[in-house]
């Protein structure tokens, strides 16, 4: 990583914000609280990040000594108390935070979030994505889709004595427990850091400055990624862990560089949950359609006016409010807009659910597919998958739609 983990020129002078989870990632014991923000800062100084930096801490504050809330207070780290009692209560408003975060501060800017949790996997890909530069900081285990996220990866307690971030063999020791993700559909490892000119996130830019692939007034402009799952499926032998990142790196050697997002379309359960999870936590976006097509709605009464003509998002969590079984659902969409218009929100309205499709039953699917509601098939088996889904899905969709759209939950 000695090249490749330096920061790229975009990112020299960029500010950096650190996401530190405490929970995951506590102050070790006979660490000096009023060090911690100054060495972080000089960790980050010694990759060539220069830009302004903040800190902020999430968890429960009352399980650190108040000698140490006050060093870590004083030395420029925010203190986020996040009662204990619900689960991945720090997660979820990490989760927020960081993408409210990117909402104010557009890229390119630096990401360092301090944690081993997967949770936030799918978040940091769609970051990288949008031209964000991720670094991490790992306890001794990590999720590997979350370290694949990484242009370069710290362990905790090497970064809160200043270090260097991990050299790509370090990242394949035993000590690191982490399996790494696959480059491509061959066995070939993928590091995200590494050297090799076509996937590392370190070198693609600077690599596309030149010239070639894409005119000039695309080179930094969104790509949307549309996967037909069911006439492109997921290759026997691919590592879907892979398939976010490989892409991203083909339209980076055209010399695509702008924010990338990708959406797969088709019916999810015919990739096993482990691809499915594997996908969704690299910041695919699974759309579950047995068939059908989208629609726009507009009508007309009472919104103020500078939301009557505003973009409606509605987000549905279909865990928690299933439809009824008396509910004809060709008519929810329609009803939903009907709704919205006698309110006089007419704009460009947008419908997604999200949860286990797979209690869905196919005639309903196909009802709601066929009057424009999306479905995003989060698969089970996972704490809270849907909510943390929805969460990164609607920040998103501020991040992408400024104010003064409306969002309906």
């Amino acid at each position: 990583m000695a090249a490749g983990g330096r920061a790229d020129a975009q990112y020299v002078n960029a500010k950096t914000s650190v996401w530190w989870d405490i929970e995951n990632c506590s102050e070790p014991t006979g660490c000096d609280p009023h060090a911690i923000a100054q060495n972080i800062s000089s960790a980050l100084a010694r990759m060539n990040y220069c830009g302004p930096v903040s800190i902020s801490a999430y968890g429960d504050t009352h399980g650190i000594n108040s000698a140490a809330q006050q060093a870590l207070s004083s030395t420029g780290v925010s203190l986020n108390h996040v009662p204990a009692g619900v689960k991945d209560a720090s997660d979820k408003k990490i989760l927020v935070d960081m993408l409210f975060w990117a909402v104010d501060n557009p890229a390119p800017a630096n990401y360092l979030l301090i944690s081993g949790d997967r949770d936030f996997s799918n978040a940091l890909h769609q970051l990288r994505m949008r031209r964000y530069n991720i670094l991490l900081a790992q306890p001794k285990t990590a999720s590997a889709p979350l370290v694949a996220a990484a242009k370069s990866v710290w362990f905790w307690t090497s970064l809160l004595a200043g270090g260097r971030p991990l050299v790509e063999g370090e990242l394949q020791q035993p000590g690191s427990k982490m399996k790494e993700p696959v480059d491509s559909c061959s066995e070939k490892p993928h590091v995200a850091n590494q050297n090799s000119p076509s996937t590392a996130r370190g070198n693609r830019r600077g690599e596309m400055a030149g010239g070639g692939g894409a005119d000039a007034q695309y080179v930094n402009a969104k790509t949307s990624v549309w996967w037909d799952i069911e006439n492109c499926a997921v290759p026997k032998g691919c590592d879907p862990h892979a398939i976010a990142q490989n892409i991203s790196s083909a339209l980076a050697a055209m010399k695509y560089c702008g924010p990338v997002s990708i959406s797969a379309y088709g019916d999810t359960q015919g990739i096993n949950s482990a691809a499915q999870q594997a996908l969704s936590s690299t910041g695919v976006s699974l759309n579950h359609v047995p068939a059908g097509s989208f629609s726009k709605m507009a009508g007309g009464g009472g919104a103020d006016t500078q939301y009557v003509n505003a973009k409606t998002s509605v987000w549905w969590d279909i865990e928690n409010c299933a439809v009824p079984s008396d509910c004809d659902p060709h008519a929810i969409a329609q009803n939903i807009s009907s709704a919205l218009a006698r309110m006089n929100y007419c704009g460009p309205v947008s419908i997604s659910a999200y949860g286990d499709t797979n209690g869905i039953n196919s005639a309903a699917q196909q009802a709601l597919s066929s009057t424009g509601v999306t479905l995003n098939h989060v698969p089970p088996g996972i704490k809270d998958a849907s909510d943390k889904k929805i969460l990164v899905d609607m920040l998103f969709w501020a991040v992408d739609n400024p104010a003064l759209p409306q969002i309906t939950c």
